[in-house]
């Protein structure tokens, strides 16, 4: 997990608000998108802040929906934002969203400019993929690319081929063996 760049789990072209937005429209985001944070942009798509339904909910305490009208997304929005960048890896996101102050880190590139959003849920579910299931099994692995693919699974043989230079590569794991060899062999004749 830590060499694994948070492009990996990050929700792309997240939804977001510009500075000059009503606070009715995110209201509206809230109610029927189910988001519970939204990055705020400027015109130039930098982010400047995020906006939570928790701000929201405070800021309805002290006012009416007819005021959500006519208020800006500018004026209750936080713009003390934790963000990640593009390059970031899952590590470091993992640390910022442990400190439980926040559940979402924006994901920028060099300019600032929004490039995703991830969540504690999307940590949590690349997490619950990793773990084993009670089958063994674990959750099949989104590879987007031939080339990913096949780097990935290279990295797979040479990991089991370490494994197994270290002597525990025995009887009871000549199944593995057969599966390296017949992979081997099946990339050799692509």
């Amino acid at each position: 997990m830590r060499n694994e760049t948070i492009r990996r789990i990050m929700t792309e072209n997240p939804k977001f608000l510009f500075i000059n937005d009503s606070i009715s429209v995110a209201i509206d985001y809230f109610r029927y998108e189910k988001f519970h944070h939204l990055p705020i942009v400027g015109t130039d798509k930098r982010l400047l802040g995020v906006l939570s339904v928790t701000d929201v909910v405070i800021y309805l305490q002290k006012n009416s929906l007819t005021d959500a009208n006519q208020s800006q997304v500018q004026s209750v929005m936080n713009t003390n934002v934790q963000y990640i960048s593009i390059d970031s890896d899952l590590r470091t996101a993992s640390e910022k969203l442990s400190s439980g102050k926040f559940h979402s880190l924006p994901v920028v590139g060099q300019y600032k400019e929004l490039l995703g959003i991830v969540t504690s849920t999307d940590l949590i579910k690349h997490m619950l993929d990793l773990i084993p299931r009670d089958d063994g099994s674990i959750h099949p692995i989104r590879i987007e690319t031939i080339q990913t693919r096949l780097k990935v699974l290279e990295e797979v043989r040479q990991a089991a081929k370490s494994y197994l230079r270290t002597g525990h590569g025995g009887h009871e794991h000549r199944m593995l063996l057969e599966k390296l060899a017949a992979s081997e062999n099946r990339d050799a004749n692509l």
